[in-house]
């Protein structure tokens, strides 16, 4: 259960944590386990509504994510035309996003005046400025992301 728990922390951390993370690196420089070491420190911290609201909506998305899965494999198994596969999936991955929007807004909209003050602060560190809908795009993907991953309970998978 404290990993469960964790990991949602963790979740939530990096969807608020987003449109912080920066964008380009000097000569020679790389993401190593010290910058996202770093990242986890300075991420917001959650609290119990805010793990409670991201348990809910991460169980939903896992749902959705789930029916999405199972119609692209159908739409794999009928075969066709590539060009024509392509598009429906890509139209399913659309629709998918769509509708776990809602879920990632309203993730987003539980920060505290804290977490925001300090979103605010590390993007001006970076000399950036917080851009909602970037911000609740790329919470929606991590969202999907992470249903996909938590949602992958394979018979022989060992953890």
């Amino acid at each position: 259960m404290n990993r469960t728990c964790f990991s949602f922390a963790f979740l939530l951390s990096t969807l608020l944590a987003l449109p912080l993370q920066a964008q380009t690196r000097g000569p020679g420089e790389s993401r190593g386990r010290r910058v996202a070491e770093r990242e986890r420190v300075d991420a917001p911290r959650l609290t119990e509504a805010q793990r409670a609201l991201l348990r809910a909506e991460l169980a939903s998305a896992r749902a959705i994510v789930a029916n999405a899965r199972l119609q692209a494999q159908k739409l794999r198994a009928a075969g066709g035309d590539p060009a024509v596969l392509r598009e429906r999936l890509a139209a399913l991955r659309r629709e998918t996003l769509d509708t776990l929007r809602p879920a990632a807004q309203r993730l987003l909209a539980t920060r505290t005046p804290e977490q925001r003050a300090r979103m605010e602060e590390r993007a001006q560190r970076r000399g950036r400025t917080i851009d909602e809908a970037r911000l609740t795009e790329r919470a929606t993907r991590r969202l999907a992301r992470a249903a996909l991953r938590r949602g992958d309970e394979r018979p022989n998978a060992t953890r």
